[in-house]
């Protein structure tokens, strides 16, 4: 799954879910890297938009 660097790791979630893809809006981190989350597309595409610590 490719790992995208984004600003606003909400924001990046928050378009792909309201758009109808199954985005995973949960907060996760990991100390030392950031937080992050998933985006599965309509044809089971995924990536992860991690908003570095």
């Amino acid at each position: 799954m490719p790992d995208l660097r984004v600003r606003d790791r909400d924001a990046a979630l928050a378009r792909p879910h309201a758009e109808g893809a199954d985005a995973d809006e949960g907060t996760q981190g990991a100390e030392g890297v950031g937080r992050f989350g998933r985006v599965t597309g309509s044809e089971g595409d995924r990536v992860g938009p991690r908003r570095p610590a």
